[in-house]
């Protein structure tokens, strides 16, 4: 056989080692899967009294938006399901000049409607099962990317992603949170060698959900400004031209600008909109924390957390001000990996409205490592792999088959339990980068625990049942 022919076979005959610091992940991961889901199924059995207080929380069921008239033929794409974030989008685009009319409220940025504007001159339902497909063969292309370097790691890493919080809510709304999850990973893997590309990637992130300009940090801190000026200018333009096509000359008044921009703040601050909203049950923020404990047994006997609720605003301002100087005095010594979550941390946990969909953007360092070879893998790498910020971000995104809001909703719209663990774990994210680099403290044994597949069961069982417990002697 020709050397060539050899080679090729051997390539391909030979079967991928899987990554030890991934499967020790996968293992923890999978255990609190399974743990939850036997909790979910003992309270489904034994508890039939509560069964609306808990929820697996793996389907939006009859998501009929409520300003959606009764006499409208539009159908559900799927069963019941309507694919809600899709549908709203495409409704405002078709039925009328989105930021004209009252019929939704539309003070989304324009680059925001742009993925639903692409299908918006096709008829529904054809449109819907477009963009759906479309967007579903965009979220599994990172994990084909994968699978054509090492498939066993493509598969470990797949299974982590798509059931967890995030990526079951993004792609059971038709969220364009996708878009910026694959834009995200773009980023990080051009960034240090054509971060021309990397720009863009951010660009068209940026351009869609304004908060990712956060992330901008990352190129100004190392004073590319012209990557810096690229993403800026392809956000800025995309969203003008695209409010021109979608509102007309409005789009050239200063008030469509204050309304898109007073919506945004809006939500970031924590206004009454969401006081008692079945979506806080999904929301990782510092709010959603708050009003956690004020409704929970807790909050009877420490009122101070309605004060903080009214005064959210001015407190998120404050906080986020005080994060971001441990970021600039230490993010040198850091990595982009760390640098990236840290930052990710932060924009989850101050403003309001960040939903279960946005923690995506937990899981973009775990997954761009991935899609190199590991043999080309940097110290940087192994060590963000091997360390407990992927374990802290597992705990962050899991489902957790509990409601500590107590509501009276009959149908939960999503995962719950979340609204108390996530704040905590972004909490606990931040905190110990500040200080394993700012006091270089060591991590020994926290890897030590890691290091055992009997260990990583127990942990991941405790920590289902631990919320559980959590829950259930908070809620009032």
């Amino acid at each position: 056989m020709p050397k060539t022919s050899s080679r090729f076979a051997k390539k391909f005959t030979k079967s991928p080692a899987v990554d030890p610091s991934l499967q020790r992940l996968f293992i923890f991961f999978a255990s609190m899967l399974t743990s939850g889901a036997a909790i979910f199924s003992y309270l489904r059995i034994y508890e039939g009294s509560y069964v609306n207080n808990y929820s697996y929380g793996l389907w939006t069921i009859a998501d009929r938006p409520s300003w959606l008239p009764f006499s409208s033929r539009l159908g559900p794409l799927l069963g019941p399901h309507y694919f809600g974030d899709f549908f709203q989008f495409y409704y405002i685009i078709r039925s009328h000049f989105p930021y004209t009319d009252h019929t939704v409220n539309t003070s989304m940025n324009p680059g925001y409607l742009f993925p639903a504007y692409t299908v918006s001159w096709i008829s529904y339902p054809s449109a819907g099962y477009i963009y759906m497909s479309a967007l579903l063969a965009l979220f599994l292309l990172p994990f084909v990317w994968i699978a054509t370097i090492n498939w066993k790691n493509a598969s470990l890493i797949f299974a982590i992603v798509s059931l967890s919080v995030p990526a079951i809510q993004a792609l059971g709304l038709g969220q364009p949170q996708i878009i910026l999850f694959v834009c995200s990973i773009l980023t990080i893997y051009f960034f240090e060698d054509n971060a021309s590309i990397s720009a863009i990637f951010l660009g068209i992130a940026i351009a869609i959900k304004p908060y990712m300009a956060i992330y901008l940090l990352l190129f100004l801190l190392r004073r590319d400004y012209r990557s810096t000026l690229r993403a800026l200018a392809l956000a800025t333009t995309s969203n003008a031209i695209l409010a021109f096509v979608l509102a007309g000359k409005i789009a050239f008044e200063a008030r469509l600008w204050h309304q898109i921009a007073k919506g945004f703040i809006g939500y970031g601050s924590g206004i009454s909109i969401w006081a008692g909203n079945p979506f806080l049950k999904n929301n990782s923020s510092l709010f959603s924390l708050l009003n956690t404990l004020h409704v929970s047994r807790v909050g009877a006997y420490l009122p101070i957390f309605d004060g903080l609720l009214n005064h959210y605003l001015l407190m998120s301002i404050v906080i986020f001000l005080l994060l971001m100087v441990p970021y600039f005095r230490s993010r040198k010594s850091w990595g982009l990996l760390t640098e990236w979550t840290y930052l990710t941390a932060v924009i989850l946990l101050i403003p309001s409205f960040m939903l279960g969909y946005a923690w995506l953007l937990l899981l973009v360092p775990i997954v761009s490592v991935a899609c190199h070879p590991s043999a080309n893998w940097s110290k940087e790498y192994h060590q963000y792999l091997s360390g407990p910020l992927p374990y802290f971000i597992i705990l962050a995104v899991a489902i957790y088959p509990v409601n500590i809001l107590g509501t009276s909703i009959s149908i939960p719209e999503a995962p719950n339990g979340n609204s108390l663990v996530t704040p905590i774990m972004l909490l606990t994210i931040l905190a110990y980068i500040i200080v394993r680099w700012t006091r270089r403290s060591g991590t020994s044994q926290f890897e030590f625990l890691m290091a055992n597949s009997t260990r990583l069961y127990t942990t991941a069982i405790a920590a289902q049942f631990g919320v559980l417990m959590a829950c259930i002697a908070l809620s009032r």
